[in-house]
């Protein structure tokens, strides 16, 4: 069994269970291409291989993460 595809399914699962399908989910390490799919069906929205940047994972989460202002009165 390969690590990643059980943690991504139990991770996904239980954001579902508790109401937060709205959070951003990614994964970073050695992961096969051919279970990308799988993974984007789980509710995946970001991989990253050992050859990714910093810079370009902030950049992704940057540009996936909605703003949440929160003004205190």
């Amino acid at each position: 069994m390969e690590g990643h595809l059980p943690v991504a399914r139990e991770v996904t699962r239980r954001l579902i269970d508790s109401g937060k399908q709205d959070v951003l989910v990614v994964f970073g390490g050695v992961i096969p291409e051919r279970d990308f799919a799988g993974m984007r069906e789980m509710g995946v929205k970001g991989i990253f291989g050992p050859g990714a940047s910093a810079d370009s994972i902030v950049e992704f989460i940057r540009a996936n993460v909605r703003s949440r202002r929160v003004y205190v009165a």
